[in-house]
């Protein structure tokens, strides 16, 4: 087996372990969407049309660009440690060829990067005429190749850009700034903001921040759910890259199916709640593995309490994103929290119902919802 032989053999068992943990939310997907699933990704590549075409309104184009990028910084971060092959690093430098290590783990990142390859296609399907015109896309497309560099390599920095893009994305902006910011001086701008960030000893910050949380007055009950958290940590980006492509797709949904906003919004908040409510599933075998240590606790119902609130608190961030320039309903808010705690009393009873369970109750919300707001 040569060194790429290696590599690829490397990636491709966390890619099956992600695949296989997205076997129920995939089952669910399939069950909300039925046959819309294909308009869905139809929507997505519009999308990508979108931001790619100059005529388009500029405030309509920057939300779709900086969901893409933070999406990117996601799903990367998601899947470092299989690219750059973290888990066998003494393994690989035995092996003849690791001299073109980060050039093979930025080919083998590009291949399992879905949100590259539109942007590309797209540009190479113009006419070369065109180009030049074309040379704000053509950064965009740099900027996301030096946005996959930096999260293999220097992830602290990344980091970092990843707070200023989110920032962005929160903030209501003219058009006159959208348009400079979709400019090309818009997109160099952004990549000199990528180097800068490289560039800040970001490790030390990372490391004093760290610190400082580490010497906050917490609650010790508060200490079990930190080490759930350390443990699964995975499992937790994969469920915030999961609701901030579900927060993406439902934000250009509903700028594009203006009368279908009401259907947009019960299948993003029922997608949400059983992303949260998911959390069960690792929780459940915390819970289990420290069963002795929780018994043995002189009051182990606050730290039991404060571990099963987890799903419900990250729920509540993620509503709390999704409706960012939306005044919250409060009866949306008590279905969506109602939502989640029945989901994860079904997933703690019987795990294997949980897309079952989802399903009815994001019908039953539905119905609430159609009754006491018709």
């Amino acid at each position: 087996m040569n060194y790429w032989q290696l590599r690829v053999a490397l990636l491709r068992h966390p890619i099956d372990a992600l695949f296989q943990a997205l076997n129920q939310g995939g089952l669910l997907l399939i069950a909300l969407l039925g046959t819309a699933l294909p308009a869905a990704v139809y929507l997505v590549l519009l999308n990508f049309g979108l931001l790619m075409d100059e005529t388009v309104d500029p405030l309509r184009r920057l939300p779709i660009l900086l969901h893409l990028l933070v999406l990117q910084i996601l799903w990367m971060g998601l899947l470092r440690d299989a690219i750059v092959g973290n888990q066998a690093k003494l393994l690989l430098r035995s092996v003849p060829g690791h001299r073109h290590h980060r050039r093979v783990s930025l080919l083998l990142a590009s291949l399992v990067n879905p949100l590259l390859w539109p942007p590309l296609l797209i540009l190479l399907s113009s006419a070369p005429a065109h180009w030049q015109a074309l040379l704000p896309q053509w950064l965009m497309l740099i900027l996301l190749l030096m946005l996959q560099w930096s999260s293999l390599f220097t992830p602290a920095g990344t980091l970092v850009f990843f707070g200023g893009v989110f920032g962005l994305s929160l903030v209501m902006m003219s058009e006159t700034c959208a348009a400079f910011l979709l400019s090309a001086k818009g997109m160099a701008l952004f990549m000199l903001m990528l180097v800068i960030c490289q560039r800040l000893p970001s490790k030390h910050l990372q490391n004093r921040i760290l610190a400082i949380l580490a010497n906050l007055p917490l609650p010790a009950v508060t200490t079990l759910g930190q080490a759930c958290l350390r443990e699964h940590l995975p499992g937790l980006i994969l469920r915030v890259t999961l609701a901030g492509l579900v927060i993406a797709t439902g934000h250009l949904a509903t700028s594009q199916l203006a009368g279908l906003v009401d259907v947009v919004h019960t299948l993003t908040v029922s997608l949400l709640a059983a992303i949260a409510a998911s959390w069960q599933f690792p929780l459940s075998r915390f819970l289990d593995q420290h069963r002795t240590l929780l018994a043995s606790l002189p009051r182990p119902l606050l730290p039991r309490l404060s571990l099963l609130a987890q799903p419900l608190l990250l729920g509540l961030l993620m509503f709390q994103f999704w409706q960012c320039h939306a005044s919250i309903c409060l009866l949306q808010l008590l279905l969506f929290v109602g939502q989640i705690l029945l989901i994860q009393y079904q997933v703690r009873r019987a795990g294997q119902h949980f897309a079952i369970a989802a399903l009815l109750t994001a019908i039953a919300a539905q119905c609430l919802h159609r009754f006491f707001m018709p």
